[in-house]
C-alpha cells in the first residue's frame, strides 16, 4: 500500500516530492516541519544516498531530521520485520550531524529504555552509578565501524525518539524529566497514581 500510494519509506526514492511537500507544509503552518525517515530503502542505503536525500529535502525548509538508523525493504519484509531485521547503523547518524552542521538530527530505532537513550546521548546532566565510557561505546556499537575509540556527541544531535519502547512500557517515562533533564526526582508512584496524574495533566492541557 505504501509503495502504491507513495507514502512512508517509499518516498525516500523520491526526495524531490518530499522536498516539495515540506515546502508546502512550511508555508501553511507557523511551526517547524520535521522529517522522520530511514537511512535508505532497498539498495539505496549507502551514506552517499542518505546525504543526497537530506541535501534535497532540506531545500524545502526542513531543519530537523529524525533518522531511524536502519534501512527499509519495500518488498519481502512486513512493517514489523522492517523494525527489527535490517541492522542498525547508529554511527551513520553522527556522520550526518558532522556533514550538515546547519541541521539538527535525532536518532530513532531500537531504543527500548531510558538507559539506552542516556548512553546514546553520553549520559546527559551527569553520569549515574554504572554509567561508563564502555557503556557509551557499546550503545553506539563503535567496534562495528572498526574504531576502538568513541566519538564525541555533536551539538546538533538533538536527542532520541523512543516509539514502541514507550508504547509497550509507558511507565518507563515516569521519571524521564529527572533522568534526562536533571529536574527534581519525583516520589515513586504506582501505575494507578501515574495514570491519575496523566489524566489531570490532559484535563488541564486540553480544557476546551
Amino acid at each position: 500500500v505504501a509503495c502504491k500510494g507513495e507514502f512512508g519509506c517509499s518516498l525516500m526514492k523520491r526526495p524531490e516530492v518530499v522536498r516539495d511537500a515540506i515546502h508546502a507544509m512550511s508555508r501553511a503552518v507557523q511551526i517547524p516541519v520535521t522529517v522522520k525517515c530511514r537511512l535508505g530503502v532497498d539498495d539505496l542505503d549507502n551514506q552517499e544516498y542518505t546525504r543526497k536525500f537530506v541535501t534535497t529535502v532540506k531545500q524545502g525548509g526542513c531543519k530537523h531530521f529524525i533518522i531511524h538508523a536502519r534501512k527499509a525493504w519495500l518488498n519481502g519484509l512486513s512493517p514489523a520485520q522492517n523494525r527489527t531485521i535490517p541492522p542498525l547503523h547508529y554511527p551513520r547518524i553522527l556522520d550526518l550531524c558532522n556533514h550538515f552542521p546547519d541541521l539538527n538530527f535525532s536518532i530513532n530505532g531500537g531504543i527500548t529504555d531510558i538507559g539506552h537513550a542516556r548512553a546514546l546521548l553520553n549520559f546527559p546532566q551527569q553520569r549515574l552509578e554504572g554509567e561508563t565510557a564502555e557503556l557509551y561505546a557499546a550503545a553506539w556499537d563503535w567496534q562495528s565501524t572498526g574504531s576502538m575509540e568513541a566519538c564525541p556527541i555533536p551539538s546538533n544531535l538533538q536527542g532520541v525518539m523512543i516509539g514502541r519502547g514507550a508504547m509497550n512500557t509507558p511507565c518507563m517515562l515516569w521519571d524521564v524529566d529527572h533522568t534526562m533533564y536533571g529536574e527534581e526526582k519525583p516520589e515513586p508512584m504506582t501505575r494507578r497514581q501515574l495514570l491519575e496524574k496523566y489524566r489531570l495533566y490532559l484535563e488541564d492541557s486540553h480544557a476546551d
